[in-house]
């Protein structure tokens, strides 16, 4: 209260007229760019105290709520000491929030000390041009990196990029130029150039020979059964029915139609050696229908030679059902599996052979299997079980049917 109740008139007062005159100074550019940035830098720091706080909140909530749900009775001593850890905990996180603030303040002030005694900034110069670093300098991307991101980009899409599209359409057309002009050109070979794109080749080989295009059609039909998947097995078929199919046409739709297809193209075909393929062919696939099938060219008279001159052609041979096969219910059709697995031979087959022999499975057609094996381990236990009371019998049953397979003419023991 002034002394007389009333307030002095403020142009008179000196004390205003000292604040009025007070101007703050502006802060310089470099000092607000230090501070922006060890804001942000704290701010972080900041945000991961709360985050902290909860997680170890949330850790000692769940383990009293274990605790208190089991049938364990509840130990008092032990919720004291979980009290009193808690409790520790805060005292803590509240001593290292003050003692982070505390220092918080203390570098603030000597960034501004320090931007007081750096020199001034130029006028000219925007805020924003020293808070933003310049970027680093880029290089440009390497093979390998370019290959990364064009997978990413047909993984995401589902299609290449148009510059890949406009390539590989461009090398389809190129192999079709080289084979239409050049009668003598290897098909096979110029095919494996378009291997590793095989889909996308595939697929515009069937749009052009679709859509009806005649130029390069001979080419596009000659180099399609190279590339062919199931998308080309209609095409395939429509080939085979007008008779303009080709050998490598034939092997494709037999490794890619139904079962029953390839064992049609195999009775139609009237030259042994196509025979011999597609059969390898039908048996390559592996799966049961398909060696159903061609257990049925092995049990045939006129075809069992070429049958098993087919298994010598793969590489992956369908052991396993062929097994499955050899242990089937149809007595014929474990007699043709065994004189395939015989054919087969090598060192996996014997083993199992042998096992199902000693362990009384199906024993008369695994010895039968063994007996047609060539190799000497199988040899060498077909000669100890002729010495064996308990499979000499089945030994000279199974001895018997092979010579029967082997000479048709031939019907009993000499």
């Amino acid at each position: 209260m002034w002394p007389d109740d009333n307030p002095p008139e403020p142009e008179r007062d000196p004390l205003d007229a000292l604040l009025a005159q007070a101007v703050w100074p502006e802060p310089k550019a470099g000092a607000i760019a230090r501070l922006r940035a060890r804001w942000r830098k704290i701010r972080a720091r900041r945000r991961m105290v709360p985050l902290l706080a909860a997680a170890a909140a949330s850790v000692l909530i769940g383990g009293g709520l274990w605790f208190t749900l089991t049938d364990r009775p509840v130990d008092v001593t032990e919720n004291a000491a979980g009290r009193a850890a808690r409790l520790a905990a805060d005292r803590a996180a509240r001593a290292r929030a003050a003692d982070e603030r505390a220092d918080v303040d203390e570098r603030i002030a000597d960034d501004e000390r320090a931007a007081d005694a750096s020199p001034e900034a130029p006028a000219e110069a925007p805020t924003e041009a020293i808070v933003a670093a310049p970027p680093p300098p880029s290089r440009p991307a390497n093979r390998y990196e370019r290959l990364l991101v064009d997978a990413a980009i047909r993984a995401r899409h589902d299609l290449p990029a148009s510059e890949v599209l406009q390539a590989q359409a461009a090398r389809l057309e190129q192999t079709l130029q080289r084979l239409t002009g050049d009668p003598a050109a290897d098909v096979a070979l110029n095919a494996a150039t378009l291997v590793l794109e095989r889909e996308r080749h595939e697929q515009l080989l069937l749009a052009r020979l679709q859509s009806g295009e005649t130029e390069h059609r001979q080419a596009a039909m000659e180099l399609l059964p190279h590339l062919a998947s199931w998308r080309s097995v209609p095409l395939l078929r429509e080939q085979v029915r007008a008779g303009q199919a080709s050998d490598v046409a034939r092997l494709a739709l037999a490794r890619l139609g139904t079962p029953a297809e390839a064992a049609w193209l195999v009775q139609n075909e009237t030259d042994r050696g196509r025979r011999v393929d597609l059969l390898a062919a039908l048996a390559e696939r592996g799966d049961r229908p398909a060696v159903e099938k061609f257990l049925q060219f092995v049990r045939e008279p006129r075809r069992t030679q070429e049958a098993l001159a087919a298994l010598d052609q793969l590489e992956t041979p369908p052991l396993d059902v062929l097994f499955a096969a050899l242990t089937g219910q149809d007595v014929a059709e474990r007699q043709a599996a065994a004189r395939a697995l015989g054919r087969l031979n090598g060192p996996e087959v014997t083993a199992r052979l042998i096992g199902l022999t000693q362990q009384g499975i199906f024993r008369q057609e695994a010895l039968l299997a063994l007996i047609a094996c060539r190799g000497s381990d199988a040899q060498d236990f077909v000669r100890q079980a002729r010495r064996d009371e308990y499979l000499v019998a089945a030994v000279q049953a199974a001895e018997f049917q092979f010579r029967q397979f082997s000479d048709p003419r031939t019907r009993s023991i000499p």
